[in-house]
């Protein structure tokens, strides 16, 4: 994978006043024409020195320049006074805003970086998620087509705006962190079943008590690069709207992502905490959920949906011998472990790899279980 230059804020500091800025083309002016005419001063010294001058410098050539005129120096101090006035404002940083955060915001707006994978990059790594999880080959395909595209144009690793539907279980958090591993890129996840998930994704107001950036621009700041995947698990329970504990509403994980997602508005999307724009166009976001109810339609139009076909038997066995051998049990006692969960499975009980893997570090359990004498 490589890496190279992005921009994921703009940040505008000017240290430099119209003095500094007069005097700076003052000293660069004086050197161009120091450097004009060296070949003739270094000659003149020569020349001087083989004449038994020998403290002759070359500041005492008559061709060398020693300073600026005043005429020329006023002139200089008119057209920096002019540049001054003519460069964007400042970036307005609130005042709650502390300098450590500020030279981290600066740092971010003058390094960050997007990783870039050729076509053949991407194919070994969908080739290993593939071989890792089988039974997610639709998922895995989906994606694969979309980083695929944008590798053959030359953009930032991206594998889109994709919601994954699923039953419980399946391992489609999992999948979606080893894609970033892979990928050598950032995992900014969220449980949004358990937090809501809005705070979490967009931060809170600068002017609360505890206001905070959100976990994606502390994943920026913290990172410098510029596409990470966010992953946000059980989109279904998110809301439109979060209540406070003065009685009223902020916007919930549904509002709040409708901003982040739409391409027209993305590349701008304010920070509530820092009040500044951030770049999202190359952040990839991977969302789980057992159910598309209560998700509202203009967020779905935003996304691509990815459903998943319910586990079977075959993919039960692949994920048993695969995990059987990670853990060093024997074949078979991963073919009971087998035998157990197809029968659960014809029983119509819930069966899915979290059950599976229960059952596989249970057998492993029993089997280094101490004798007692």
């Amino acid at each position: 994978m490589l890496t190279r230059s992005a921009q994921v804020v703009e940040v505008r500091v000017y240290a430099r006043t119209a003095e500094d800025v007069a005097r700076r083309a003052e000293r660069r002016l004086l050197a161009a024409r120091r450097a004009a005419v060296a070949d003739e001063v270094a000659q003149w010294v020569h020349t001087e020195r083989s004449s038994f001058r020998l403290h002759v410098h070359e500041d005492d050539c008559p061709l060398y320049p020693l300073g600026i005129e005043d005429g020329e120096r006023q002139r200089l101090q008119q057209a920096a006074a002019k540049l001054v006035e003519k460069r964007l404002p400042a970036t307005p940083f609130p005042a709650k805003i502390v300098k450590e955060d500020r030279d981290l915001l600066m740092e971010l707006a003058r390094s960050a970086v997007e990783v870039v994978a050729s076509v053949s990059d991407v194919d070994v790594v969908f080739s290993a998620l593939h071989e890792e999880a089988p039974w997610l080959g639709k998922l895995t395909e989906v994606a694969w087509r979309q980083a695929r595209l944008r590798a053959e144009e030359g953009l930032a690793v991206h594998v889109g705006r994709l919601v994954v539907l699923g039953p419980p279980g399946g391992g489609k958090s999992t999948w979606a962190r080893r894609l970033a591993e892979l990928f050598g890129i950032p995992a900014v996840e969220v449980d949004v079943g358990a937090t809501g998930g809005a705070m979490e994704v967009q931060g809170t107001d600068h002017r609360w008590g505890n206001g905070a950036p959100g976990r994606l621009v502390q994943t920026f700041i913290g990172t410098r690069v510029a596409n990470p995947i966010v992953i946000l698990d059980e989109l279904d329970k998110g809301s439109r709207h979060v209540s406070t504990s003065g009685g009223g509403s902020l916007a919930g994980l549904f509002s709040s992502l409708l901003g982040m997602l739409e391409p027209s508005t993305c590349k701008r999307w304010t920070c509530p905490y820092y009040s500044l724009d951030f770049n999202l166009l190359k952040v990839s976001w991977l969302m789980t959920t057992n159910s598309l109810q209560g998700i509202p339609p203009a967020l779905l139009s935003r996304l691509r949906v990815v459903e998943l076909d319910p586990l079977n038997e075959t993919d039960i066995q692949k994920f048993c011998f695969m995990q059987g051998r990670k853990v060093g049990l024997d074949e078979d006692v991963v073919e009971r472990c087998v035998r157990l969960l197809v029968q659960r499975m014809r029983e119509g009980r819930p069966t899915d790899l979290r059950t599976a893997s229960r059952a596989l570090e249970l057998a492993r359990e029993r089997i280094n279980r101490p004798q007692l004498n």
